[in-house]
């Protein structure tokens, strides 16, 4: 067969009705998700599901790398195992609630995951994404900058709670950093400035644990990307720092007023108290307990308050999962993790000579990571924020091998996407 046959190569736009439609959803679910109208998105979601069935149910394609993705097979497992639990616990319609709704999370990681193929709609999709939690975080700066910043109340601005704020401004900051590469400098100004708006929202809901996760994030990336040609980033870097000293000169007794700083100093300053002293970890010891007690198959997932009555649930993705569906339940959602992290790795060292996509897939390494670190705080598995951008970077590192080479365009510094491979055109099989 000859890979130039016309007959043989099916040609398809890069964007399509259903991808926009996702692109609206990623909007929607990154603005309202956090508020009192968090249900709106889903009604995008469940469009765009059916646009995306009558294509396939059309052009009878579908892709064979999603469909021999490991990272989805896993993920059907863990539902699979996770109704398993349900049916075998002492509170099996609580149980099953919880992992119809894990499930419904998880199919829009894998649509996610599915539709990063090409280069075009994931920065359409990232776009979207920040789109949305920039619009959230300049409401809440609008709202409630004097009393967040200015007189260190903590708010929840536009959201229903302060840490579901933080959340979004963590995942919104991921997604922003992961589309700087992607995008002309013009546009980079645009997402530099949706960074400050997220910043200031995150300081302005004092979520410790989004901080501690953006920090973990920062840190990541400067390890993988940075550290390793510190020559071609020092000027960078030194004025990055004198930036940083300026703003700390200028704003620096407002920065430390601002709730999210004033509870990580309060933190520091108690030591290991603040964590052996919090509730939180009367929580993590009972919850540890009654794990051990059940060490296969949990007590069923949402099931941690009838054991518990005073809190809902666990307060930490590891331990939520190992109360609900047991030690197997947790390997599986951290296998995702690692196999996501992975792949960013290796897709940044097969680009290493291809810069925006190097700094693309090291950014989502560093993602993946900030991703494992907040689940320490939340629950990140059931967040639809995080299982967005696990499963777009996972997607985007498989999809890589096939994409273009994305290289300067003549006489300027802005980047464009060659044509891509014959292997990427000739992906979609007939099913």
């Amino acid at each position: 067969m000859s890979l130039h046959n016309p007959h043989t190569v099916r040609h398809r736009p890069d964007v399509g009705a259903a991808d926009y439609l996702v692109a609206l959803y990623l909007l929607l679910v990154a603005a309202l998700e956090p508020t009192l109208w968090w249900t709106i998105p889903n009604y995008v979601f469940g469009a765009a599901l059916v646009v995306l069935a009558l294509r396939v149910a059309q052009t009878g394609l579908i892709s064979e790398a999603v469909l021999r993705d490991p990272v989805v097979w896993m993920a059907a497992a863990l539902v699979a195992w996770l109704y398993t639990c349900a049916f075998m616990s002492p509170h099996p319609t609580q149980a099953r609630i919880a992992t119809e709704y894990q499930a419904k999370v998880l199919l829009i990681g894998v649509v996610v995951l599915a539709g990063v193929s090409r280069v075009p709609r994931l920065k359409l999709w990232l776009a979207a994404f920040v789109l949305g939690a920039a619009g959230l975080a300049w409401g809440t700066v609008a709202t409630t900058f004097e009393a967040g910043l200015l007189e260190g109340i903590r708010s929840t601005g536009l959201a229903r709670q302060e840490n579901a704020l933080g959340q979004a401004m963590v995942s919104g900051l991921a997604a922003a950093v992961l589309l700087m590469p992607l995008v002309r400098r013009p546009a980079r100004r645009l997402v530099v400035l949706q960074i400050a708006a997220l910043l200031l929202t995150l300081l302005i809901s004092g979520s410790r644990g989004a901080a501690i996760s953006a920090i973990t994030m920062l840190l990541t990336y400067v390890v993988l990307e940075q550290l390793p040609r510190l020559r071609r980033y020092s000027l960078r870097l030194a004025i990055a720092a004198m930036v940083g000293f300026v703003l700390l000169g200028i704003a620096g007794s407002i920065l430390s007023n601002a709730p999210v700083v004033a509870r990580l100093q309060a933190m520091l300053d108690s030591g290991l108290s603040s964590i052996t002293g919090d509730a939180r970890w009367e929580i993590y010891t009972h919850s540890w307990g009654l794990f051990l007690q059940n060490m296969t198959f949990g007590v069923g997932l949402g099931n941690y308050q009838f054991y518990n009555p005073a809190y809902v649930y666990t307060h930490t993705t590891f331990l939520e999962l190992l109360v609900g569906g047991g030690i197997i339940a947790a390997f599986l959602y951290y296998l995702i993790v690692a196999v996501a992290f992975v792949r960013c790795c290796r897709a940044a060292r097969r680009h290493k000579a291809n810069v925006p996509y190097r700094v693309f897939f090291h950014a989502a390494a560093a993602v993946v990571v900030g991703i494992a670190v907040q689940g320490a705080f939340s629950l990140a598995f059931q967040s639809k924020h995080f299982t967005i951008l696990l499963f777009l970077v996972a997607g985007a590192a498989r999809a890589s091998r096939s994409w273009g080479d994305m290289i300067p365009a003549e006489g300027s510094n802005h980047w464009h996407v060659t044509s891509a491979s014959v292997e990427e055109r000739i992906e979609p099989l007939s099913v």
